[in-house]
């Protein structure tokens, strides 16, 4: 899975592109986090591992698989100058 580092323009249009017509639902509830290597096209890299927890009770219908299909993302707020070159050089 790629890792997408926007800029706050790039970002509010990012968002405006996938939210149209839906809403979204945010959790901050984070359970675990751990840090694995992991093979990419670019090689070995490591990875941050997240687990999160939403709220089930929100959603209609609660079906593992429903939910596993829905367009799902993680977002890390932080400022750029906490990012390597790596990730500033990945800015978009």
């Amino acid at each position: 899975m790629p890792t997408y580092v926007f800029n706050e323009n790039s970002f509010l249009d990012f968002i405006k592109k996938n939210v149209e017509g839906k809403v979204a639902v945010v959790s901050s509830d984070v359970l675990d986090v751990d840090i694995e290597e992991m093979e990419t096209h670019l090689g070995v890299k490591k990875h941050f591992v997240v687990k999160f927890a939403i709220s089930a009770d929100v959603f209609k219908e609660v079906d593992l698989d429903k939910f596993d299909e829905i367009l799902k993302y993680c977002v890390v707020f932080v400022e750029s100058d906490e990012l390597s070159e790596i990730g500033k050089k990945a800015m978009r």
